[in-house]
């Protein structure tokens, strides 16, 4: 009797049922491409905040050996930040993904040669002396080239 009484649901059920994609096909597929660029594009802004912060911060110090940890400090969040945005960079539109490539790699060599002052300056004793025009070179480095990113 129960078998009875549910066959009507199934002809009810069976074109519903039938409507629907098979898993993996379309519907659950993740994303969207404009919500993956979108969500790339937040990465990049955040990251490229992040960023504007930390040097921000490296002009403010007073470059002296004291100064050195801090310097660490900050050139380790922009190198996280520099990955965070690489990360992104498959899903941005085509144009973007270029500018933020080249940005990316140019800003990563100058963070480079500020760490790099950093260690050689306290070795040698003149922190100040190199550090300072790094990390000067490194605010407009980013000007140069994070800065017209638009967010």
């Amino acid at each position: 009797l129960w078998p009875i009484f549910f066959l009507p649901l199934l002809f009810f059920l069976a074109p519903a049922a039938s409507a629907a994609p098979p898993p993996g096909c379309g519907s659950d597929d993740g994303p969207s491409q404009d919500a993956r660029q979108e969500q790339a594009k937040a990465t990049v802004c955040t990251a490229r905040a992040d960023i504007s912060a930390q040097v921000t911060t490296l002009q403010r110090l007073t470059p002296n050996l004291a100064s050195v940890p801090q310097v660490r400090t900050s050139v380790s969040a922009i190198v996280s930040d520099l990955g965070k945005i690489s990360d992104a960079q498959p899903d941005l539109d085509p144009d973007t993904r270029q500018q933020v490539q080249a940005a990316n790699k140019e800003f990563a060599d100058q963070a480079k040669a500020v760490t790099k002052a950093a260690l050689s300056g306290g070795l040698s004793g003149d922190v100040a002396g190199q550090l300072k025009p790094a990390i000067d070179e490194l605010a407009q480095t980013y000007k140069d080239v994070f800065a017209p990113i638009e967010c």
